[in-house]
């Protein structure tokens, strides 16, 4: 007697303190474990998962995507069309007004989750109810999706029906499952494996890519799997799931008839009595190995009747009593789990303080400074990196406050801003009277949310937040970027003074040049006439011939200066190349290296014209003209022809003297190339004419082709391929 009475004690204080409960719910749960497996699944999961969200980041989305997916569900031959999403909240008007038509439209039935939850945790009582909105309520139709969950945050059990204001509404499994036909709560059938449930991403059903059938049939659950979204449960078995996972394996449940009823305390009292009454027995009569293997036997048959029951009978019973009566079982399983706890303990002690160990190591010896603060910007943590960049004293200490501390760096950052991520980038200078220590840094501040431990140990409710400030000293890049800036200033200001020195030159020197010119012809004309003395005409004429020269030279500098400055203004206009090529000929016949050489001119059947600037296109014909003169020598011969194809039109520029090296062919074009470079050279030049031609060619949208035949003989020829050219009317 006093044995069954300290068993029923035993029973009853472990029933009172709880311990019966967990212990149930711990056996029900690898039950669970090890009735699991695959179903032939009447739900398939619609996930807007982070891939989806990473193809549209911006949520919530706007409800016309959700209408478009219940056109392509209906379309697919679903079944039923459920969302576990919240739409109490006005949208736009638009979205709303295409998600509720397109619900509308639909042949297959579209339930939306109407929810029920406290207000906040510190006051349980006020309960708020989530509606979705009038204008997609009205052609949709209504299901709870609230779940009771249990003191330890498992969810275990599902209700047929949730308790609204205005009524009692069912809850999606109940209402995929009518004929159920029962009333109450029941348990949630978690041997049925998540793995049977097909898993199809949000945006790869909105783009069609996904199997024919996959839908035909079934009833489609649309709900948040990625993390971000929050949308969790912990259940049995499968520990951390979605509410839409959770809403699928509940409508398994009901539909396969799988819904587990558990049996009443009172039955498990009378057996876990009797089995009292029956091991106080079998202890004043058996001992050693057949007390045992009485023990046995019933730890076997407490093991397995529920197994049975819940797999066939979808009966679940309690059996912490009966495993209660059992003290010695009890005891050493305690003790094994303590001992397990314990060991499990000191090895997360040890891995934390490793963890914090090498955390400490990283953020103290990394070169770029880092200040972790929390949003009232307190500091929590500082390396001396920072400091040092920032020119403090001293490090900071956790519990200073970053505005006394630092505070030329709080003045430019912004604390308030809640995103989550990199919130802002910016660079700063800290100034020193020396400015070898002058430092330019590259500060980047993020923020991170850690949220509560999914645990029923966790004592935080709320999420807590911290701010990281990232020091990067870029003083050496800054400096580099400012040296690079002043060599191109400085090159750039060279460059504007060898224009201008050019410039300024060309004009100083043909201003007298010209006076030169101008009275060595007065001279000539005037005071010599036919009596002068000869050789006095001969000086007269040298004066003249080389001051002409020399104005030509600088006339070409100028030229090619303006090239290179990018100054030369182009005035395309349409011109007779016959005017063109009878100044250019004019023009070189001033040249001094002009003699009596023959000139021929062919332009074909008739003259043609061009859109060109005449003025540029005059100058590059007189330099080819002279550069043919000049090589050709006295009595040499000099053609020019003028031909056109295809609205292209070429002017050729032959000459019969000595003709040039073919390797000197592809750089002769070069400013200032000399083809020979002595100084007692045969032929006078700068090097300026042909540079001259082949960029004037260029800008009037043509081309400067050279040849040069191995038997002597040279050829420039002008191309100009986008001319317009047409025969001038005879």
């Amino acid at each position: 007697g006093i044995a069954i009475l300290l068993c029923a004690l035993i029973v009853f204080t472990l029933s009172t303190t709880g311990l019966l409960k967990r212990f149930d719910d711990y056996l029900l749960e690898a039950r669970f474990q090890l009735l699991q497996k695959p179903i032939d699944a009447n739900a398939v999961i619609v996930a807007i998962d982070t891939k989806s969200l990473q193809a549209s980041p911006n949520w919530p989305w706007g409800r016309q995507v959700h209408g478009e997916l219940v056109q392509k569900l209906d379309q697919a031959g679903a079944r039923a069309i459920v969302f576990d999403l919240d739409f109490s909240a006005v949208g736009d008007p638009v979205g709303d007004q295409r998600f509720a038509e397109a619900i509308n439209a639909a042949r297959a039935p579209v339930w939306l989750a109407a929810h029920r939850q406290p207000l906040s945790p510190d006051l349980p009582d006020i309960v708020a109810e989530l509606l979705p909105n009038e204008q997609i309520r009205a052609p949709a139709e209504l299901a709870s999706v609230t779940y009771p969950i249990d003191p330890d945050g498992l969810v275990r059990r599902g209700e047929r029906f949730s308790e609204f204001s205005f009524g009692a509404l069912p809850t999606i499994a109940s209402a995929l499952a009518p004929r159920d036909g029962e009333r109450g709560g029941y348990y949630i059938d978690y041997s049925i494996s998540d793995a049977s449930i097909r898993y199809y991403s949000y945006t790869d059903v909105l783009a069609g890519d996904l199997p024919e059938s996959a839908f035909s049939g079934k009833n489609v659950f649309i709900g948040a799997t990625a993390l971000e979204l929050g949308d969790e449960y912990v259940a049995p078995a499968i520990g951390l799931t979605s509410g839409v996972t959770l809403n699928a394996i509940a409508s398994e449940t009901l539909l396969q008839g799988r819904a587990l009823n558990a049996i009443g305390n009172t039955t498990i009292f009378a057996l876990a009595g009797l089995l009292s009454i029956l091991l106080c027995a079998a202890k004043a009569r058996a001992l050693g190995r057949t007390y045992v293997g009485i023990h046995i036997i019933l730890i076997m048959m407490i093991l397995f009747a529920p197994l049975v029951a819940q797999a066939y009978l979808h009966l679940v019973l309690p059996t912490a009593a009966l495993w209660g009566v059992q003290v010695a079982c009890a005891i050493y399983a305690l003790i094994r789990d303590l001992e397990y706890r314990s060991v499990s303990a000191f090895r997360a002690h040890i891995q934390a303080r490793d963890t914090g160990a090498v955390l400490s190591t990283l953020i103290n010896e990394n070169y770029d400074g880092f200040i972790v603060v929390c949003p009232q910007g307190v500091v929590e943590r500082c390396n001396a990196r920072a400091a040092e960049l920032l020119g403090l004293e001293a490090t900071p200490k956790k519990g200073d406050a970053l505005t006394i501390v630092a505070h030329d760096l709080a003045r430019q950052i912004d604390l308030s801003q809640e995103e989550v991520g990199l919130i802002q980038s910016l660079e700063m200078s800290i100034d020193d009277a020396d400015d070898e220590k002058r430092r330019d840094l590259d500060i980047a501040v993020t923020r991170s949310v850690v949220e509560p431990f999914k645990s029923r140990f966790e004592r935080r409710t709320t999420p807590r937040a911290f701010i990281v400030i990232t020091l990067h000293d870029i003083t050496q890049q800054k400096r580099a970027e400012y040296a690079e800036r002043a060599a191109r200033e400085k090159q750039e200001q060279a460059s504007r003074a060898k224009s201008e020195l050019i410039s300024n030159m060309s004009h100083e020197l043909r201003t007298p040049l010209n006076s030169v010119i101008g009275f060595s012809d007065v001279i000539r004309k005037e005071m010599f006439g036919e009596i002068g003395a000869p050789e006095y005409r001969e000086y007269v004429e040298m004066i003249n011939k080389s001051g002409r020269g020399l104005l030509s030279i600088i006339n070409d500098m100028l030229s090619a200066a303006k090239l290179q400055a990018n100054e030369w203004v182009i005035d395309r206009d349409k011109e007779y190349i016959e005017d063109l090529v009878d100044a250019a000929l004019e023009d070189a016949r001033s040249k001094p290296s002009w003699s009596d050489q023959s000139v021929s001119v062919d332009y074909g059947a008739n003259t043609p014209s061009a859109i060109v600037d005449a003025e540029s296109v005059r100058l590059a014909l007189a330099h080819l003209i002279d550069n043919a003169a000049k090589f050709s020598g006295e009595k040499g011969e000099i053609k020019i022809a003028v031909s056109q194809a295809n609205g292209a039109l070429a002017i050729a520029i032959t000459d019969n003297g000595p003709g040039c090296d073919e390797a000197m062919l592809g750089r002769i074009t070069d400013l200032f190339f000399q083809g020979d470079g002595s100084l007692n050279r045969s032929h006078e030049g700068a090097g300026l004419g042909l540079y001259l031609a082949d960029q004037i060619a260029a800008l009037n949208h043509g081309q400067l082709k050279l040849q040069s035949p191995p038997d002597g003989g040279f050829t420039a020829t002008m191309t100009f391929v986008d001319a317009g050219t047409e025969r001038a009317v005879a």
